[in-house]
C-alpha cells in the first residue's frame, strides 16, 4: 500500500506500508504519517509476489486528508 501527499514543505512524499507472509498478516497503524490537513491523498493498494515481484491488481483512491 503507498500513500501519497503534499507535505508541509510542497514536496510530494509516498509512503509505503506491506504486509509481509501473506496468509491474513498485516502490519497495524498505517504507514505513520502526518498528512497536513486539507491535502488531497491518494492511496494505491496491491499485491505481489516478493519485494521485486510484478504489481498485480492495482487500484487506486483519491480524497483529502
Amino acid at each position: 500500500m503507498s500513500v501519497t501527499f503534499i507535505n508541509d514543505n510542497g514536496s510530494t512524499e509516498t509512503d509505503y506500508t506491506e504486509a509481509t507472509g501473506g496468509a491474513g498478516t498485516c502490519v497495524t497503524g498505517g504507514v505513520g504519517v502526518d498528512i497536513p490537513e486539507g491535502n488531497r491523498v491518494t492511496v494505491k493498494v496491491w499485491h505481489q509476489n516478493g519485494s521485486v515481484g510484478t504489481p498485480m491488481d492495482v487500484s487506486t483512491g483519491h480524497g483529502t486528508a
